[in-house]
């Protein structure tokens, strides 16, 4: 689906619920070059020097999928953001090879360039919406009148148009909902993290 061939990359987003790690610390917007450094701290070991255009993903100077860096790479909105695992003297530990699991500490251009995971939904969730990843269980889509499980059930759903999100509340997300199967909003509580901190849902970045 991917190829450096072209004018630019197809955007990338998280699919299902292991493309996004456990306990994700946050996200980082990643600017256009950047550092990576083996420990938090300027004199440290230098694992790869990367950039990145709507053209070309680079570590070292060797082109890299886009799928394998970021998180989510949307380069007509210059989103480039990758998994944040860790925070330490101004720098993030991030995810720069998915892949292989490959982690090294980032200072980023700008303080505002990091997202708490809560800032990162909220903001996003606002402002698009969110989506579902594709291996989340159907029978657990369900409003619930209040964030816990043992609230009252308002209705399920198995296909929706938009799911807004209203607030986060712990692991549990007030969202405006509208299926397939109507045109009149549904509001409820849905989960949108579970206990173990594995995400049930994305916010929609394209």
């Amino acid at each position: 689906m991917l190829a450096f061939a072209g004018i630019c990359y197809a955007s990338v987003m998280p699919t299902y619920i292991s493309t996004v790690p456990k306990n994700v610390y946050g996200f980082l917007q990643m600017d256009k070059t950047f550092v990576i450094h083996e420990e938090p701290q300027e004199n440290s070991q230098i694992l790869g020097n990367a950039a990145w255009s709507e053209e070309k993903v680079e570590i070292n100077g060797k082109k890299s999928y886009p799928a394998q860096v970021f998180s989510v790479f949307v380069p007509k909105n210059n989103y480039a953001f990758c998994y944040v695992m860790d925070e330490e003297n101004g720098y993030y530990k991030i995810i720069y090879d998915k892949k292989n699991g490959l982690m090294g500490w980032v200072k980023p251009a700008k303080p505002d360039d990091f997202w708490t995971l809560k800032e990162f939904y909220t903001y996003f969730g606002k402002k698009n919406s969110l989506y579902y990843l594709k291996d989340v269980d159907v029978r657990t889509r369900n409003l619930r009148s209040a964030p816990s499980e043992t609230a009252q059930a308002i209705g399920g759903f198995n296909i929706t148009k938009n799911i807004k999100l209203v607030l986060i509340k712990g692991n549990w997300a007030l969202v405006s909902i509208i299926d397939y199967e109507g045109t009149v909003p549904k509001t409820g509580f849905i989960k949108w993290r579970d206990a173990d901190g594995a995400v049930l849902l994305f916010p929609k970045m394209d």
